[in-house]
């Protein structure tokens, strides 16, 4: 099957292996790495939280997503997301700790071997919700400074040791094929149409969220009302330091990959998982 990554593949032969056996066709034996992917989501989100927020906050958050509707259900069903979110979501907090100077070399670490892992696993979507963050976070504070941690060349190196021996291998094997069937025959068409019949029109992602996102969503109105308030006040705002903490970084991660998706023809449900734990954790903020 050569439109997808592999990552999710490994991790549910490797789970039947050490728990099963592939001839006993016991589903829940593939779904453990989604359980797994979901727990890590959860703690990930904590380290995030305790980056940006008070441990309290930090706390709400990651429990208020650990229990939300849509990354249960993922967590129960034997697919990619919930392991994608896991990873997502632990480059995002690696992020977050070295945005507020609280993260060193392991965290840069951290945040390109989430990024190499998440690409076995989703393909752009892990650095691509990084990348929009990135760019977020320099068009409104005008600081590239504390980026250039990241350059750090140990962490790219790795995150290219995680995936080209399986890019080389996929191509090598399909004759150049594999990145034609992933890009032209499932990314493009998501981006052009409502591929397999799964459009819908903006907006529909938020509509979902009243339901996908509870519980936290009964607290993120208040949480997204106070982070605006607090992007608004200049003065905190230091330009050697990064002014408006934590609101404008969990706006950044969350509101520019939302409304990617939100304008991409194609839709399923899943799609803004990646968002979740920044407005889980801005609804813990809210709630405590």
């Amino acid at each position: 099957r050569n439109k997808k990554p592999v990552g999710i593949y490994w991790l549910q032969a490797a789970s039947v292996k050490l728990f099963s056996k592939p001839l006993a066709h016991e589903i829940w034996a593939y779904r453990l790495p989604s359980v797994l992917g979901a727990l890590m989501a959860a703690l990930a989100a904590f380290w995030a939280g305790t980056a940006l927020l008070p441990r309290r906050a930090a706390f709400a958050g990651a429990a208020l997503l650990a229990v939300c509707v849509l990354l249960g259900t993922e967590g129960m069903i034997a697919k990619t997301d919930a392991v994608l979110c896991g990873l997502t979501t632990l480059a995002m907090a690696a992020l977050a700790q070295i945005y507020t100077g609280k993260g060193g070399k392991l965290s840069v670490l951290v945040f390109w071997a989430a990024l190499g892992a998440g690409i076995l696993v989703k393909g752009p979507i892990t650095p691509l919700t990084a990348g929009l963050a990135l760019l977020a976070l320099f068009a409104f504070e005008k600081r590239a400074a504390w980026m250039k941690a990241l350059l750090f060349p140990p962490g790219p190196i790795l995150a290219a040791l995680i995936v080209l021996p399986w890019f080389i291998a996929i191509q090598s094997a399909t004759g150049g094929g594999f990145l034609n069937d992933a890009v032209g025959g499932d990314v493009a068409p998501k981006l052009k149409g409502g591929q397999e019949g799964h459009f819908a029109p903006p907006g529909v992602h938020l509509l979902t969220l009243i339901l996908l996102g509870f519980p936290f969503i009964l607290a993120l109105p208040s949480g997204l009302i106070a982070a605006i308030e607090s992007v608004r006040d200049k003065s905190g705002a230091d330009a050697n330091r990064m002014p408006r903490t934590p609101a404008l970084f969990l706006l950044c991660w969350a509101l520019p990959i939302w409304l990617f998706f939100e304008l991409m023809p194609t839709k399923l449900v899943h799609y803004t998982l990646p968002a979740y734990p920044a407005l889980a954790l801005l609804s813990g903020w809210a709630f405590t």
